[in-house]
């Protein structure tokens, strides 16, 4: 049988223009996209649900004792669509919401809870379609991991793009890390999520526990992975780069000083690690 020939259609010529303008980067940190993550239990959740009319996306087991804004989006495993074969998955359903949050104004800040948890619903969503347990389970040269990942980022990237502020929690845990001696604490997600965070997100704040007290780190910390994307930001009053802050004993307060820290007005009893040197600025 004679193989039709495909006819192909010459592109119009694509007309750009050159920007002669600087770019301006937002003033409220708010507009960026954050990676925060850290021990399980120092307040992750509460205090991204702060940000001005945000809406947390919970994948995680539904928490009934936060009083923040959310959708429940309950995690299902392979195994258990395979048993009650859903109408819609954990990832369809995400995917529903991320749609009608680009339609919905009153939405500003959307915080995924937790952005390992999302990558897992993509994941068994994807295995559960093709009836297998594991991308391992079929020899397709990778297709499999690379519709994953591409559908992830994708979906992701819809709220990415909107310019709308975008927060992705995860827990941590230590591993080594390339490139480094040691290991580093670093987000429990999946290495493909995770570095997918680590090419959209401005800046990646680690959430813990310095001498009992909360502390957000954000920059010069070789045992804990952490990113500010900025220059201007996060410095002292006398414009020295902050390297680790307290956050105080409420989600209310931890906000407060996050955000004078971003503005450069935290007082300076509040930060803990002022770095001395100028730090480099960009995604880690």
């Amino acid at each position: 049988m004679a193989r039709t020939k495909t006819k192909r259609v010459t592109p119009k010529e694509l007309s750009v223009t050159i920007p002669t303008t600087l770019n301006v980067p937002p003033e409220n940190l708010k507009d960026y996209c954050i990676c925060l993550f850290g021990a399980k239990g120092v307040g992750k959740t509460s205090l991204a649900a702060q940000f001005k009319d945000s809406l947390v996306m919970m994948l995680e087991p539904k928490r009934r004792n936060l009083s923040i804004r959310q959708v429940n989006i309950d995690p299902m495993s392979v195994k258990e669509m395979n048993r009650v074969t859903p109408e819609n998955t954990p990832w369809k359903i995400l995917q529903a919401y991320v749609n009608a949050v680009l339609d919905d104004k009153s939405v500003q800040t959307i915080v995924i809870d937790t952005v390992d948890r999302a990558y897992g619903a993509c994941f068994n969503h994807h295995c559960y379609e093709k009836g297998i347990n594991h991308p391992s389970d079929v020899n397709d040269y990778g297709a499999t991991w690379v519709a994953i990942r591409e559908d992830f980022e994708e979906t992701m990237n819809k709220l990415l793009y909107d310019d709308r502020g975008l927060v992705f929690l995860s827990h941590t845990h230590r591993r080594e890390v390339e490139g480094q001696e040691d290991e580093q604490w670093i987000p429990t997600c999946t290495p493909s999520a995770w570095n997918y965070m680590k090419a959209v997100c401005d800046f990646a704040l680690y959430y813990g526990y310095t001498s009992g007290s909360r502390a957000i780190t954000i920059r010069d910390d070789e045992k804990v992975w952490c990113a500010c994307g900025t220059e201007n930001n996060f410095l002292t009053t006398d414009n020295e780069p902050i390297g680790q802050f307290v956050t105080g004993d409420s989600h209310t307060e931890a906000h407060k000083n996050l955000t004078a820290a971003f503005v450069n007005k935290l007082s300076s009893e509040k930060i803990l690690n002022p770095v001395k040197k100028k730090a480099k600025s960009g995604r880690k």
